[in-house]
């Protein structure tokens, strides 16, 4: 059948209801074939330049095979359309020969895809889709034209390029060739365009959530693209700090790497404005077409029943459209969040590298990672929608203007309105979120620092003021947040307002200068309304993106911020860098020449004018009395300490290092030794033979895979130390510095370690390794080949066995006249001071013991274990505030329902529905108010101080189990969640909830008959939030729990720098985070794609819902008027979102309560040491008496774990009041598990009675600040010397007002001259009297690690001379010191704790020669006393 008007593109008259002919060849034909062909050879062009990925296969020529076919139909078409003469236009043979030409182009496609992508490009399967839709349309022309033959090869060509479309989205990842490549690519990564923008990919994730439990290595691998390197790669490459680069230098970095990513998210949102905008005119018609009085009884045949088909196509594809573009833009969005967090927290681990110690010990990763970096992927979707904000908003302003005419630009003042309050909401919330951010930054910091000596703080009995601190710190991050959540409160009320207020004001504006042109009723007010309905979602938007980018502004300076702190610079010079000396003459490994050294910042050299070599398979002994500058010598050689004057010149190799502070991570003690050096088991077992680590391995449990805790607690100190001289041996250094490493060990163990590694058929001397040795053991000069001596004020001498024969008796006559000077001149003013605090001596118990057990709950108790904090009645308040917010929020529609259905303008009507906005904002604010000025900071301040109780008053058992990066991630992450995230979640529960059922009762009163579809749509939610709420719930988990080993590593690289420097393994360790980072990631992504899919899922059913209203509109025109379906229409433009908005907040409730299990579960079931009850006397212990008979006794282990074996058995010893008792024995042999029962940490069977109390009925805190104790490991707190000396005294949040009372001010300077005497006794006072004396800050005055250790011997003895306590235990107190400084400080304590009982443990005879009883332990038995 021929038809005249086929020979135009677009005919005035259609004599068929179909496109033209020449339409269908120019639009639909020509122009597709003429770009696919342009973009495809552009295409082809990119992927010539990349390498072939996948291997060919059955895949590729099942594809070849499909697409010769498809070619051969098209030439098959051209050979028809040619001789059908009757039916060809002037465009006929062009259309056709194009469509051959570009059958063939979609095969070099195919083959150049198929090889050099690893995953199908959006590019052909759009192409493909589009031409399916084209050949059915085409199909249908020709059918109707009665061109059968034609229409058979459109079907068949229709077939072919479905079966192309289906075969292009089979995944590729078993054909890839590179297998780094293939085991970083998951099923989405190797998949087609449209199994990843429906999600295919997630269903084996949902089913197995579904079923079972979760584990990270049930998940896939999410793509090369989001490797960890790969994104560190692309991001180093536009990160480039330098002092010249503006504050948004991060920020512009990160633009220009992944600027592809960022335009892709692009077109997928365009055409989501397309369709939203769309909706209206659908509305129109459907409104129109009920209210039309022309009812055809032309059947389903006639032309109005074949319109009202199309309209309800119409409905489908606008509805599909606006879903599918939608989830694809939210799909892109999140991709390139993934890629910018991952590149960031890349940078700062890199960074963290390469900082100055000081700096790397703050720990700042971990706040910015869970503070800034988690802030910007949040608020980076936001921003990316700001321009579409503004072109929806001018759209929507047009598109009025069509409808009412000059009333649709009234809509420009709510626009106006939206932008200036949302920007200056933007100026105050950046800078309230950077203080609130600083405060995090600060806890967690402190924290961090914390947590890494908690131990010995509780052994001190001060984790009760440490744990006041750590809750104060908390206190003031709530209080500083309170200016942020006010601000995000006006920021919500205003966009609500602005979000009602916006129909009102176009209703009001359409009234009054005849927008309406006189009339009010359906067909024009509804259109109107949708218009507006979709103008109003990007100005809401604009008060949350606005602000947001100003935020994240915020969030990437802090985090330039970091990046941009000052690096470690290496003051070394290695061989290849000296131009005029080859590498070939540089024999020795290290030279100093005429070198002068000071302490990393500062400006006073500690050592002067060295001239030294170090040589091959030489040991150096670097010897001086304790403050000399050894350490400073060492840290030379390491390069952490600046060069004054002179060179060091040193060989470009890895240095073996061990120093005092001991590296280990929370790992096994094989993998501990071994670290990143290849394992070789003959050679292992040499190592721990010669390291004496045999017969420990022997007794742990598990031996050589052992895990030893974090910083490795669940080791002695000698065993730690021993581990860490292994590490060096195994790793086959030719030079290996040991720091002091042998103070720790007893003397036995110390001298074997010494004779097997630096003996004559020593393990070092075996292998020509060169050893710098700084040791206080004066047996550490038989094995050196020359000498350091560090004779004070920056002098230093070199010799050598045959040059200084009489070493030893040099360095006495050295050392000794300073000590007896010190001691001389300090006696006589401690004696003073004694008796002055003997009458003053006063005793204050500080028991802050608290036990705060929650209740066994189930069922909503994780909900109620959050809202415990916050109070019943408030919250009921509070709900009932949010539901009537959201009723009020619909209410509007319903008064408008109304007001339509009388067709007149009514002023009661405009009343009411102008009065409503304002309620409902005004609802909003206070609700938004209330929950984030009361209720958040309460639940805030509750869980922080529970999760604070139950780490202070753990036992140490349990301390040694558990992963401090656990910890760390429930004092960052889960408090972030609790402060944050869970109460903005709660109120968009709440709120979309209660507006999601208004809605859906609106559109149920308007379309009655819908109430058949709700029961099919209760169970799709139903299914859907269970389905998707298991695996998501499970996603979050996983996502923590990837987080902690991260966390631990970041710690582990902050405590261990020098050691990582050192050893040269700072690549290794970056490749360490790096897997870590991508294990990470992935429940990251997963946890996003879930939610898009939930998005997708939910706008599909509100599209089958309006189709569902359409067709029984269209269909049954008299069930329901225009007036009711305009209402429910317009209810469901939106209901989607509020669906949408419903799960996706309550899943996201879910998921961060949920995320509190591991919380409570610590909180609750984590052991806590119980306090007994007995009361302690005033002035306790008064005498000193100690009583212990056990029979065995062990430390407490975690949840779910075996009982452990005793540390003590069969220990029985009584000590009189004022007596001295020495205990030695081998490390590891119980010595400090002694002083751990004494203090109440382990539990024993038997009896501990000091001064007839016994230990067990005593509060633990109290008898432990009642204890004077120096404990082995130094507890430097952060302040000035001041604080850490009396660390009782501190006070957080309470402090008086005003000045002091005169009784204070004679007490604070008692205290001072206290404090200041001691020092003087010590020797550290000196440094102190040019930086503030008392008020010096402790990390600025440059103690060594002994003087260090004289700081806490100092602080013990002003607490004796404070409390009057009689009771000293001492655990390796001068272990780190010199023996000339070891004799002032027995002496100083001799004189100090003179009536005192005394209980040291010691490797030095000389530290116990006066002792009245000498306990010597081995396997926790008491084997000799004397």
């Amino acid at each position: 059948m021929r038809l005249s008007m086929d020979n135009v593109v677009w005919p005035s008259v259609f004599q068929i209801l179909d496109f033209t002919l020449k339409f269908e060849e120019t639009i639909l034909e020509i122009v597709p074939s003429s770009l696919f062909l342009l973009v495809g050879i552009l295409v082809c062009l990119h992927y010539r330049r990349q390498p072939i990925y996948i291997r060919d296969g059955p895949l590729l020529f099942v594809k070849l095979g499909a697409a010769a076919i498809l070619v051969g139909l098209q030439v098959g078409s051209l050979a028809l359309r040619s001789t059908a003469e009757a039916y060809r236009t002037n465009t006929t043979i062009a259309a056709a020969a194009l469509d051959v030409v570009a059958s063939c182009g979609l095969v070099v496609v195919l083959i150049a895809e198929h090889r050099h992508a690893i995953r199908a490009s959006a590019f052909l399967g759009l192409y493909l889709v589009f031409s399916i839709f084209i050949d059915a349309i085409e199909a249908r022309s020709y059918f109707n034209r009665d061109m059968s033959a034609l229409g058979a090869v459109s079907v068949s060509s229709a077939v072919i390029r479905l079966i192309l479309l289906i075969l292009d989205e089979v995944p590729k990842m078993n054909l890839i060739i590179d297998p780094i490549i293939r085991d970083a690519s998951g099923k989405e990564a190797t998949s087609g365009f449209w199994s990843r923008s429906l999600f295919f990919f997630m269903g084996p994730i949902f089913r197995h959530g579904f079923k079972h439990t979760l584990r990270l290595q049930d998940l896939a691998a999410i793509g090369i693209e989001f490797s960890s390197r790969r994104l560190f790669t692309e991001i180093s490459k536009h990160w480039n700090p330098t002092e010249e680069m503006g504050s948004y230098a991060l920020l512009l970095a990160c633009f220009h790497t992944w600027k592809g990513p960022l335009y892709a998210t692009l077109l997928p949102r365009l055409l989501l404005t397309g369709f939203n905008f769309s909706q209206p005119y659908i509305l129109q018609a459907v409104v129109s077409t009920i209210n039309s009085t022309d009812d055809s009884s032309d059947g389903i045949l006639g032309d109005k029943s074949r319109l009202d088909a199309y309209l309800v196509v119409a409905t489908f594809l606008v509805f599909v459209g606006s879903g599918l573009s939608r989830g694809v833009s939210a799909h892109m969005k999140y991709r390139l969040v993934i890629r910018v967090r991952g590149g960031l927290i890349a940078l700062t681990m890199d960074k963290s590298q390469r900082l100055n110690l000081p700096d790397a010990q703050k720990n700042v990763p971990i706040s910015l990672m869970s503070a800034e970096v988690g802030g910007i992927a949040e608020a980076l979707p936001q921003c990316i929608e700001i321009p579409f904000s503004f072109l929806e908003s001018g759209l929507g302003v047009y598109l009025l203007w069509r409808f009412i005419r000059r009333s649709g630009f009234i809509i420009v003042c709510p626009l106006v309105f939206a932008t200036m309050v949302s920007m200056t909401f933007a100026h105050f919330s950046a800078p309230a979120a950077k203080a609130w951010n600083k405060r995090i930054e600060l806890r967690v910091s402190k924290i961090s620092q914390v947590l890494a000596q908690l131990p010995a703080i509780k052994m001190l009995g001060l984790a009760p003021k440490i744990a006041d601190y750590i809750q104060y710190l908390r206190i003031q991050e709530v209080e500083t947040s309170k200016t942020s959540r006010s601000i995000t409160a006006g920021a919500v009320a205003s966009a609500s307002f602005c979000d009602l207020i916006t129909p009102t004001t176009i209703i009001a504006a359409a009234i009054f200068w005849g927008g309406f042109g006189g009339e009010f009723t359906a067909e024009v007010v509804y259109p109107v309304l949708a218009l507006v309905a979709h103008v109003q979602e990007p100005l809401a938007a604009l008060f949350t993106s606005l602000p947001a980018a100003k935020t994240i502004t915020v969030y990437f300076a802090r985090t330039q911020e970091f990046l941009c702190q000052p690096e470690h610079e290496d003051p070394r010079i290695k061989p290849g860098e000296l131009a005029a000396q080859p590498i070939s003459d540089f024999a020795a490994l290290a030279v100093f020449e005429g070198v002068a050294v000071a302490r990393r910042c500062s400006e006073t050299a500690v050592l002067q004018n060295i001239d030294l070599e170090i040589l091959h398979g030489s040991t150096t002994a670097v010897l001086g009395p304790t403050g000399s500058g050894k350490s400073t010598f060492i840290d030379a050689m390491l390069g952490e300490a600046d060069i004054m004057d002179g060179r060091l010149l040193i060989k470009d190799i890895p240095i073996a290092y061990c120093g005092q502070s001991v590296y280990l991570p929370n790992t096994t003690i094989q993998e501990c030794i071994v670290g990143h050096s290849q394992y070789a088991e003959p050679w292992f077992n040499t190592v721990v033979e010669c390291c004496q680590l045999v017969e420990d391995l022997q007794r742990l449990p598990g031996g050589k895979d052992y895990i030893v805790g974090p910083g490795g607690m669940a080791l002695s100190g000698g065993q730690r130390i021993r581990v860490s001289i292994a590490r060096a041996a195994f790793s086959l250094a030719q030079l290996v510095i040991l720091d002091d490493s042998l103070s720790s060990l007893d003397g036995p163990t110390a001298r074997a370690l010494l004779q097997a590694l630096l003996g004559e058929n020593g393990l070092f001397k075996q292998s020509r390794t060169a050893v710098v040795i700084s040791s206080n053991m004066a047996d550490s000069v038989d094995f050196a080949d020359q000498y350091v001596v560090l004779e004070g004020e920056g002098k230093i001498s070199v010799s050598t066995p045959q040059s200084d024969p009489d070493i030893r008796s040099r360095l006495e006559w050295l050392f000794k006249p300073e000590s007896e000077a010190t001691s001389n001149s300090a006696q006589s003013a401690g004696n003073a001071s004694t008796d002055q605090a003997s009458g003053n001596a006063v005793s204050e118990p500080d028991d802050q013991n608290t036990d705060a057990k929650l209740g066994q709950q189930v069922g909503m108790s994780l909900y109620s274990f959050w809202l415990k904090s916050a109070g019943g009645m408030i919250f009921s308040v509070w709900l009932f505030l949010v539901i009537l917010t959201g009723v009020a929020d619909g209410s509007p529609k319903i008064i408008l329902r109304y007001w339509v259905a009388e067709a007149v303008y009514d002023e009661g009507y405009f009343i009411l529905y102008t009065a409503m906005p304002f309620v409902a904002s005004g609802l909003c604010f206070v609700s938004i108010l209330l929950l984030f000025r009361v209720l958040a900071p309460r639940t805030a301040r509750g869980l922080h101080e529970e999760l604070t109780k139950s780490v202070f008053k753990a036992s140490l058992g349990v301390l040694g189990a558990v992963n401090t990066g656990s910890i760390m991630n429930m004092y960052s992450l889960d408090m972030n969640l609790v402060a944050r995230m869970i109460p903005s979640y709660t109120h968009n529960t709440f709120y979309y909830t209660s507006c999601g059922l208004m809605q859906l009762g609106i559109v149920l009163a308007g379309a009655l008959y819908l109430l058949a579809a709700i029961p099919f749509l209760g169970l799709v939610l139903f299914f859907l939030q269970r389905f998707y709420l298991r695996t998501s719930r499970q996603l979050r988990q996983l996502d923590l729990e990837a987080q902690a080993p991260l966390v631990t590593s970041i710690q582990d690289t902050s405590r261990g720098l020098v050691y990582i420097r050192s050893f040269r393994w700072q690549t290794q360790n970056m490749d360490r985070n790096f897997h870590l980072l991508d294990e990470a990631q992935k429940p990251v992504y997963l946890l996003y794609c879930a939610q898009v899919f939930l998005a997708l899922v939910l706008d599909i059913v509100a599209a089958v819902l309006a189709l569902l209203l359409v067709i029984f509109a269209v269909y049954l025109r008299h069930a329901a008027s225009g007036n009711a379906v305009g209402v429910s229409f317009l209810s469901l433009i939106v209901i989607s979102q509020c669906f949408n908005a419903v799960i996706v907040s309550w899943t996201h409730l879910e998921t961060s309560i949920g995320a509190l299990s591991r919380l409570r579960k610590f909180t609750q079931n984590t052991p806590r040491e119980q306090d007994g009850n007995t009361p302690l006397p005033v002035g306790w212990p008064s005498a000193g008496k100690v009583e212990v008979k056990i029979s065995a006794a062990h430390y407490e282990t975690g949840l779910d774990q075996p009982q452990r074996l005793p540390v003590l058995k069969n220990i029985a010893f009584s000590i009189e009041p004022g007596k001295k008792v020495g205990i030695i024995g081998r490390s590891g042999s119980g010595k400090t598990s002694i002083l751990s029962a004494l203090l109440g940490f382990l539990p024993y069977n038997g009896s501990i009675k000091i001064d007839d109390v016994e230990v067990r009925d005593a509060p633990r805190d109290e008898l432990r600040s009642r204890i004077v104790t120096i404990t082995q490991d130094n507890i430097i707190l952060e302040g000035t010397i001041r604080q850490n000396l009396l660390p009782f005294d501190a006070a957080w949040g309470d402090q008086p007002v005003g000045p002091m009372t005169e009784k204070d001010t004679i007490e604070a300077a008692r205290k001072d001259t206290i404090l200041r005497e001691v020092l003087v006794r010590l020797r550290i006072w000196d440094s102190l009297e040019e930086i503030g004396e008392l008020d010096a800050i402790v990390d600025k005055v440059g103690y060594s690690h002994g003087e260090l250790q004289m700081l806490c011997i100092a602080r013990a003895v002003v607490r004796r001379r404070l409390t009057g306590s009689r009771l000293v235990l001492v655990d390796e107190g001068t272990s780190t010191v010199d023996r000339w400084r070891d004799v002032l400080v027995r002496q100083t304590m001799k004189q100090y704790f003179s009536d005192c009982t005394i209980i040291v443990i010691a490797h030095r005879d000389e530290t116990i020669a006066d002792a009245n009883m000498t306990l010597t332990l081995s396997h926790g038995e008491v084997i000799r006393r004397r």
